[in-house]
């Protein structure tokens, strides 16, 4: 490529200037950092986590912990790639698509330094990614013999058990109440290959507390299996997986792989451009897919088909001779015979994605149907604009029957559902377009569209409006929404990035949305608004203070009614945030909390009964890593004092690899914990894990077999990583 004359002074600027940088960040994080790095992403994540599933913060850090492991090359890697970090916040859609421009205008990047030359890309950024990124080694892995590909890679081995210590009601013996019909241990086995990016391979098997392992309870073993062999870029195979996987199209309206937070602390986003197919190593045991999926590329035009088929757990309509609520039926059957190769059901009532299996109830709606799903996409890309077309088909081989509330009058019933959408996305100047509008077979119409707009270097905006029908119907959506799913919702979503000073950011968003038609906890269409600021100060590289607020007023039914109609109030919840965390020495780092929310009810028109109660969390974390120990150890306690469940704070909690931690805090007590990595050897990493909540107005914790008859509950977690 020939550069003109003004080109050649820039990158000879870059050049020299890549000394200068380097200088200044000396050496790229090291992993602690990254890791650090992570799990701020995750607590972003986990300040949502009522509307976030545990499903999306399994992947969100399974991805993040590939890219450590295997950085992207600002080369060769496509912009469907890069996604991840866009969702993690560790990168804006502006300064995503500045560094792809860079290369089109420049040609290939000389080092990863040179990223330092764009306008857009902040220090704070940069220090982010350069532990993400390379230059030539994906070329590296190209050439390499295929044979020695699926063979060569890095391989991985994941050992882990937990427990709780206290006794729960569930596993004592009692003639009274049958208890589960295994042991409380939660066990997790996982093996993965990976060749760089281009090949992944592995296998998963987990079982939850009270579920059987071997012997007469589970005689298969693990309770949950899941196995996949993944490749991409072969020829013009982008993608090919077989066994389980996830597919996520457009806007997530109707097939929504992956994670995709709606609203957060990262308030520049709702565009989700990832690739389509994606391997699936979590435990959820409901929402992916099995079977065989391909993308194929030619030219300018993708062309993606998949095909499924799979037991999925399901609530059986109660029959005369069904096992009642205690898990107990009046034969005493043996638990594999329900469920399970059982034939197909006169109708089921709900898909729960819980995935226990631990009684006779819970084995009944164990792989109670089965499933069926193909469809097919296809992509027009142009350099800078794409058009997508969807079309699939949804098939269960018994007919589902939903509630007969009147809530439930538009969810989804019988045994077939077929979508067809349209999608698109595109950049001009400083601007990037995306918008799906989607079709359910009953016709139902959902439709959502963005826009991101980069007005200064050092300002972003972000616009997105959304339409969801009552009548919509989706079971694998995952789009921009107030509630879990993308139906029965209108909406306008603002959100505000300015940097006015290199050290100082700013945070804001407002969304304001409407519910056309009655939903769980309304009886009525109703409204709501939601309000976020974020102020955050870096004196230093090594020191972030953050204020934040939350605000938020949704209708609800209104609270001890005694009246003999429903009617709405306003829920009222509001929150501030002051975070301080600091590395005082390359070994150690400190972060400090305090958290205080208010959460009340508005009883309209009669304002003088607002009911207001409070909830408020302190803690204190350590987290050391001595320079000539092989370990790594994080300590944290707690107090917390919520009056009630609406006031209830989320923290999230450091833990062992691939596990999380997001407990809600309620009433009034403390909780501890300490997490450690030790290194063995290199190829051995030993995680252990510690916590104990403590209360001091409470007797007991639980209910049903889940109680706990004691102010106080204890889990430990250890984990071998074998890495060869």
């Amino acid at each position: 490529m020939r550069l003109s004359v003004p080109d050649c002074w820039q990158r000879g600027f870059a050049l020299f200037a890549l000394l200068s940088f380097h200088n200044l960040c000396a050496q790229p994080a090291p992993s602690e950092s990254i890791e650090q790095m992570f799990n701020q992403s995750l607590d972003q994540a986990a300040e949502f986590s009522d509307a976030v599933a545990e499903s999306a913060l399994d992947a969100l850090s399974q991805i993040l912990d590939q890219l450590a492991q295997q950085p992207l090359d600002l080369n060769r890697n496509e912009a469907a790639d890069w996604q991840p970090l866009v969702l993690a916040g560790l990168l804006s859609e502006s300064q995503l698509e500045e560094l792809f421009n860079h290369r089109h205008r420049y040609g290939l990047y000389l080092s990863p330094y040179e990223l330092q030359t764009l306008p857009r890309m902040d220090l704070a950024t940069l220090r982010q990614l350069l532990p993400l990124v390379t230059v030539g080694r994906a070329a590296e892995h190209s050439t390499t013999p295929w044979s020695r590909q699926w063979f060569g890679g890095d391989n991985q081995l994941f050992l882990r058990a937990s427990t709780v210590l206290e006794p729960q009601a569930g596993f004592r013996n009692s003639d009274s109440l049958p208890g589960y019909a295994g042991d409380r241990s939660k066990l997790y086995l996982r093996y993965q290959y990976n060749f760089g990016n281009r090949i992944r391979y592995g296998f998963t098997a987990e079982k939850d507390p009270g579920e059987g392992l071997f012997g007469p309870a589970q005689r298969t073993g693990f309770d949950f299996y899941s196995g996949h062999i993944y490749v991409r870029d072969v020829g013009v195979v982008k993608d090919l997986c077989f066994g389980d996987y996830e597919v996520g199209f457009g806007q997530g309206l109707v097939w929504g792989a992956g994670f995709g937070l709606r609203k957060n602390a990262a308030v520049i986003g709702g565009l989700r451009a990832g690739r389509p197919i994606g391997a699936y190593t979590s435990v959820g045991e409901n929402r992916f897919l099995r079977g065989a999926a391909a993308r194929i590329g030619l030219g300018t035009l993708e062309l993606t088909v998949f095909a499924s088929h799979k037991a999925v757990d399901a609530n059986v309509v109660a029959l005369e001779n069904n096992p009642d609520s205690l898990g107990m039926s009046e034969t005493g059957t043996d638990p594999e015979s329900i469920g399970a190769g059982a034939e197909s059901p006169d109708g089921v009532s709900a898909f729960p994605d819980d995935g226990l299996h631990r009684t006779e109830t819970e084995w009944a709606k164990k792989d109670a149907a089965r499933e069926t799903a193909f469809g097919a996409h296809l992509l027009l890309r142009r350099s800078n604009w794409k058009l997508g077309l969807l079309a699939s088909h949804l098939r269960y081989n018994t007919f589902l029957e939903p509630s007969d509330q009147l809530y439930a009058q538009y969810n989804f019933s019988g045994n077939q559902l077929s979508h067809a959408s349209l999608h698109g996305s595109g950049t001009w100047r400083n601007l990037s377009f995306f918008g799906e509008a989607a079709l359910s077979q009953n016709g139902g119409l959902a439709a959502v569209a963005g826009v991101m707009a980069s007005l200064h270097p050092r300002v972003d905006l972000s616009v997105i409006s959304r339409r969801y029908a009552p009548q919509y119907q989706s079971l694998y959506a995952s789009a921009f929404a107030e509630q879990s799913s993308p139906r029965n919702e209108h909406g306008i979503y603002f959100g505000l990035r300015v940097r006015p000073f290199s050290r100082i950011t700013l945070d804001a968003y407002a969304d304001a949305y409407t519910h056309p038609w009655l939903r769980f906890g309304a009886d009525a269409p109703s409204r709501g608004r939601d309000y976020l600021a974020q102020l955050a100060y870096a004196p230093s590289r090594n020191t972030l203070l953050y204020l934040r607020a939350r605000h938020e007023v949704k209708e609800e039914n209104a609270p001890a009614n005694e009246a003999a109609l429903d009617y709405l109030t306003g829920q009222r919840r509001s929150s501030l945030r002051l975070n301080l965390s600091a590395r005082l020495s390359p070994q150690l780092r400190l972060q400090s909390r305090i958290e205080a929310v208010w959460a009340g009810t508005v009883q309209q028109p009669f304002p003088e009964r607002d009911t207001t109660t409070t909830g408020l969390l302190l803690f204190q974390d350590l987290q050391w890593t001595p320079a000539r120990l092989p370990l790594s150890l994080t300590v944290r306690y707690a107090l917390f004092d919520a009056q009630s469940f609406d006031a209830r704070l989320y923290a999230f909690e450091n833990d062992v690899l691939y596990s999380f931690s997001v407990p809600f805090f309620q009433d009034r007590g403390s909780r501890y914990y300490a997490v450690t990595r030790i290194r063995l050897a290199r190829w051995l990493d030993l995680y252990l894990r510690y916590a104990r909540t403590s209360y001091q107005n409470r007797e007991n914790i639980g209910s049903g077999l889940d109680l706990i008859e004691a102010p106080h509950k204890s889990e430990v977690k250890a984990m071998l990583r074998v890495k060869w």
